[in-house]
């Protein structure tokens, strides 16, 4: 065989070979640190929830608080789900929904990252909470980017299990 031929079909084998390497590098990488979740854990944690946040310094330069709702679904180690925060902006009342991605870290904690279903907003950010030793709220702080602040946005949330 000619030797541009074999450089042709290397070259081709780590074409297709690299892009699946990487997927499976980076799954593995993001979930590094998340345990393993327990049959218990999925019941108590699978499902909606409800409750409020409250932003440190939300739109117009002042503390909000506002209502936000998850609903949780486990794949894997990870929970996934949807999330919807309703807040108002002067009258307006604004609804943003968003993806949530996490899972435990350790023992009760989890963290999930947030970024919007509207590939046109900006905002991003990760939520870092207990569970309660009841298993029926989630409560902790958040960090990230706020689409209408436009700027780094931090505040406390408080969730509870809807039956």
């Amino acid at each position: 065989m000619q030797t541009p031929i074999i450089v042709a079909l290397i070259a081709g084998g780590f074409a297709i070979i690299a892009p699946i390497v990487t997927f499976i590098v980076t799954r593995s990488y993001e979930n590094r640190f998340l345990q393993p979740v327990s049959s218990n854990r999925v019941a108590a944690l699978v499902g909606s929830w409800e409750g409020t946040t409250h932003q440190e310094c939300g739109p117009g330069g002042k503390p909000d608080d506002a209502k936000v709702s998850f609903k949780l679904a486990l794949a894997g180690k990870k929970l996934r789900g949807q999330g919807i925060f309703r807040t108002c902006v002067g009258a307006e009342e604004v609804v943003i929904t968003f993806h949530l991605s996490g899972g435990f870290l350790h023992d009760r904690f989890l963290r999930f990252d947030y970024n919007p279903e509207a590939s046109e907003t900006v905002q991003f950010g990760s939520i870092i909470v207990e569970l309660s030793n009841d298993a029926k709220k989630l409560t902790g702080r958040y960090m990230g980017y706020g689409a209408f602040t436009n700027a780094l946005v931090y505040g406390t949330v408080c969730v509870t299990k809807m039956a």
